[in-house]
């Protein structure tokens, strides 16, 4: 467990700089800009470790850590070059240890507490959230960019104090029984690399919906800065008053739900929660992840519908939303997890590789999504901008239940 907390430092956890971009006194080009340096550090470094023939773990973490430190202290500087090399730094930093932290993991623990050891993994990535969601109640006394490139330097600080000497070379095996070999379950797909292509595709939306709603919804003019507790409204709440074109004035600074300035701490609670029931139970990553990302994807339509449907009052829309915004990353956290487990599991011998080109796939669409979703969302109005999500996810989702690992695999001929 020590090591799982020690790897997230580097990899999961950073993901709220993906949301922490203080918008004042930047346009909105500048601000996208700025925003997506992050994820495009991300997608750099983890082109380049698809690219390398051997990567030595121990010192391409280590690297991680220095550019996390480095990064954030040049982000530190108020200017704009500043801000956007720093925050490459720190993606690329970040982005590659999303890609080492798990193959770490996998040669370092046994099979039956790997899913435990990742929960860990997927617990620091609604930290990470929560600390997004909470970069604005300080904004009234330092910069939320500021804050949040000096958390990352604590986390690249940390890492280089506590990690091991050295990590696993070889995967960690146990000896089992040969009725206990029998009872195992498929985890390799006859189709490896559309398998975690596939994956990648559907995490990109837990990515929108946990981190670039606050991120775009804060530099949006319909929120209304004045009032003294917007500041703790859920990003969901902001959501809201995007979708709606003439707020009513009564509704200013209100939450809700009496737990809505505690949002995103209930979620990582529910997280927690439920990854921790699924996985101590005996289903199997086939129902976990194609029941989990069927979940998701229904509660995706009724956001759609509840968003558009002109007739239904504001209030309720609004109560609506709450609750649905605070279900689809809930039910997001099962399924990501079990998949991030099975795609360390596709190969052998080259599992850096090929998790950095789909971790490369990911970060390259978590990038053109941080520049066009908010101006499309400015244009047309949410529904419209998260349409397109929705159904890419679902002809996403038809493909992974073709190819999921399984005794009688989908045979796709070409």
């Amino acid at each position: 467990m020590r090591l799982a907390v020690v790897l997230s430092l580097v990899s999961s956890l950073q993901i709220f700089q993906q949301s922490s971009v203080d918008p004042q006194g930047l346009s909105a080009v500048q601000f996208a800009v700025v925003s997506s340096s992050f994820p495009l550090g991300k997608f750099i470094s983890t082109l380049f470790l698809s690219l390398w023939n051997e990567v030595c773990l121990h010192a391409v973490l280590d690297r991680c850590a220095v550019s996390l430190i480095f990064g954030a202290l040049i982000s530190c500087f108020p200017v704009l070059p500043t801000q956007v090399v720093g925050r490459f730094l720190m993606g690329c930093g970040a982005g590659a240890g999303f890609v080492c932290a798990p193959v770490v993991l996998r040669l370092s623990v046994p099979t039956r507490l790997r899913p435990s050891n990742f929960l860990f993994l997927a617990a620091a990535f609604s930290v990470g959230t929560f600390f997004a969601n909470c970069l604005p109640l300080f904004r009234g006394y330092v910069s939320t960019s500021t804050l949040a490139a000096l958390f990352s330097a604590a986390s690249g600080i940390t890492y280089l104090a506590a990690r091991p000497s050295e990590y696993a070379s070889s995967a960690t095996e146990e000896t089992l029984s040969v009725s206990q070999t029998e009872q195992l379950e498929i985890v390799r797909s006859r189709h490896p690399y559309a398998f975690v292509s596939v994956l990648m595709l559907l995490n990109v939306i837990r990515v929108l919906t946990e981190c670039k709603f606050d991120e775009k919804f804060e530099n949006c003019n319909l929120v209304d800065r004045s009032a003294t507790d917007a500041d703790l409204l859920p990003y969901s709440f902001r959501l809201l008053r995007l979708i709606e074109d003439h707020v009513d004035d009564s509704f200013t600074g209100v939450s809700p739900l009496p737990v809505a300035p505690n949002f995103p701490f209930h979620c990582i609670h529910q997280q927690t929660v439920m990854i921790r029931i699924f996985t101590a139970g005996k289903l199997l990553r086939r129902a976990l992840v194609l029941g989990g990302y069927y979940l998701s994807l229904t509660a995706q339509f009724f956001i759609l519908v509840t968003s558009s449907y002109p007739f239904l009052p504001f209030q309720h829309k609004r109560l609506a939303m709450e609750f649905l915004l605070f279900l689809l990353p809930v039910l997001f956290s099962v399924p990501c997890n079990t998949a991030l487990c099975m795609l360390c599991e596709q190969f052998d011998s080259s599992d850096v590789k090929v998790s950095s080109r789909s971790r490369c796939f990911m970060w390259l669409l978590a990038t053109l999504s941080t520049l066009t979703f908010g101006p499309l969302m400015e244009s047309s109005g949410f529904t419209m901008a998260f349409l397109p999500y929705f159904c890419v996810s679902v002809s996403s989702y038809l493909l992974l239940v073709l190819i999921f690992p399984s005794k009688h695999s989908f045979v796709l001929d070409i």
